[in-house]
Order: structure tokens, then sequence, then C-alpha cells
């Protein structure tokens, strides 16, 4: 069962059925409870992850001692995997789950070696890392180019299938991770919500309702996007 589920995770699904056999022959199923470390920015870098269910908090300490949330990471995210083909020594984030996780772990020297022998993995590894790398530089122009509501608009947006109906979104974790996850404080989150508030966006508890889909494309200029 757990095979099947790793089949359909990124990099994975590529994989003919006997290179998805040596790997996972060669890795380990992971349980981490909530608030458990995964990995320390500060550790070696021994293991890569598949994150199969849960969430992650990924972050990396300041000089005072704070940290800064980077990202939360779900069901298809990768700890480790980039850092392990850029032959850096040590994790480049702290992992930490939010829930219940469970997760595919191989050692980062095993990776390395299938990937060596395999093509089909070469290629899966190269084509991955490729869409990384544009989706890292699409979310720094983001960040640096677009406000905070248009951040927030676009983010709920992600979460969406296109739709001309009304869109009921469960946040996947409170509005202060949000706020972090969108490189701005809680109470600039509070204010982009009243911002798209003319424009359909409804908060109710835990969930955001989206009352006219096209009009919030619109305005964070997403019109031509495929969700």
């Amino acid at each position: 069962m757990k095979v099947n589920q790793l089949s359909k995770l990124p990099v994975l699904m590529r994989l003919p059925a006997h290179v998805l056999a040596d790997l996972v022959a060669l890795g380990r199923f992971d349980t981490f409870m909530e608030n458990e470390i995964v990995c320390r920015s500060t550790q070696p870098l021994e293991r890569v992850f598949w994150i199969m269910n849960g969430q992650v908090k990924t972050s990396v300490a300041q000089k005072n001692d704070d940290d800064v949330v980077i990202d939360i990471l779900s069901k298809g995210s990768k700890i480790g995997f980039v850092e392990t083909f850029e032959e850096t020594d040590q994790y480049s984030v702290t992992a930490t789950a939010l829930d219940q996780v469970e997760a595919f772990s191989i050692a980062a020297d095993d990776l390395h070696k299938l990937t060596a022998q395999h093509f089909e993995l070469q290629m899966a590894v190269f084509a991955n890392i490729s869409a990384e790398l544009r989706l890292a530089v699409k979310e720094i122009n983001d960040l640096k180019l677009k406000n905070t509501a248009i951040r927030l608009g676009t983010f709920l947006l992600g979460r969406t299938q296109e739709s001309d109906e009304v869109i009921e979104i469960e946040l996947p974790f409170d509005k202060r991770l949000m706020a972090a996850r969108l490189s701005m404080k809680p109470e600039s989150l509070s204010r982009a919500f009243a911002k798209l508030k003319p424009l359909g966006v409804q908060t109710k508890g835990a969930s955001v309702i989206l009352t006219d889909v096209q009009v919030l494309r619109h305005y964070c200029g997403e019109d031509d996007v495929d969700v």
C-alpha cells in the first residue's frame, strides 16, 4: 500500500517499477509525531525525506535565535533533496512535524548511487530540480513585486480549481503560520484579508470562502494562469 503511495509522489512517479523497487529496498518508512524534529539545519545531511502524509514546518534560525518560517510542506514535498545533489553537507532548514507525519526516507549516499545507476532516475531528478528552481524564482519575484493582499490572493488561488462557483477552502494551518509563510506579520495578514473582502473573500473560522474566483484572479493578475 505504501509503495503505491510512493509511486504517485514527485520524482518517484516518473520511475519504472524496477527502479522504484530498488529505491524502496534501500529506504525506510518513518513516522514523526507532532512537534518532533525531522532534521536540523546544523545536522549533517544523511537522509532525504518524501512526505507521504501530514504537514512539516521548515525554518531557519536568525542570529537572535528567533526562527523564521520558510515553508509549510505537505504530501509530496521533499526535504534534503536539492541539497543532496548540490553536494552540500548539511540540511539548509530545520524541519518540524506540525501533526503526525508519515514519510519515506533514503540515505543520501544511496540515492546518489541509485541515480548514477539508473538513467530514468537521473532524468527525474534533473527535471524536478529544474521545476523547483523555476518555482523558487517565481516566489522570490512574488515577494518583491506583489503587495500583501495580492500575495494572499495568489496563495488562496493556488488552493482552488478553476470554477465559477462559491469555493470554501479549509486553511491547512493557523493564520500565524500562514502569515509567516507569506512573509508578513499577523496584523498585515488581517489587513490583507480586509482588503480582499470586497473581492468576495470571506473568513469563516478556519476556512476561507471565495464567492467570485474570477474577480480574485483578475485582481492578482492570474487571469491566464492554469490552477
